[in-house]
């Protein structure tokens, strides 16, 4: 289970890193969004093999933050904004491609109820943060672990605030 965390942690590190330099189009999503969700299955299907009350809810914090990222994945475009009416071209103008006319062109804005569950995204990702804030301050012999769980929540919390 240790690995798969592991190796969970440094795939989203990389592609929160990504996403914010760069899009990937939409066939690199679906295999963001497929990764993801492996990684997700592994760690439930792990869950029961997880000794303690605490790291049994460190596992499903993991599962909840997959979870936010694959929504944050799903609904970046719906959340960010196109522009209405915009072709490809205006949409390569939103990552700089542009001349700068289309990003004058007025944007859709996102739905109620998207907007509505990416708060609720924040709000969950918050309380995993306060979790691993608390696990930090209680736990001394585990300050990096906590530390390193600490700063992921958090910066899922962060990237959903700002979508």
């Amino acid at each position: 289970m240790a690995t798969a965390v592991h190796v969970n942690h440094l795939v989203m590190s990389l592609a929160m890193l990504l996403m914010v330099w760069r899009p990937v189009g939409t066939a690199g999503t679906w295999i963001q969004v497929a990764l993801f969700a492996l990684f997700t299955v592994v760690m439930l299907l792990g869950l029961p093999t997880v000794h303690g009350v605490s790291e049994r809810v460190g596992v499903v914090n993991h599962v909840v933050l997959n979870s936010l990222m694959i929504w944050m994945l799903l609904a970046m475009p719906l959340l960010m904004g196109h522009a209405m009416g915009g072709s490809a071209d205006a949409h390569a103008g939103h990552h700089g491609g542009g001349t700068g006319d289309e990003m004058a062109m007025e944007m859709a804005p996102a739905p109620a109820w998207a907007e509505a569950v990416n708060w609720g995204a924040v709000v969950l990702s918050a309380v995993i943060t306060t979790w691993w804030l608390v696990r930090l301050l209680r736990d001394p012999g585990h300050r990096a672990h906590s530390a390193c769980h600490l700063l992921m929540a958090a910066g899922m919390a962060l990237m959903l605030a700002l979508m």
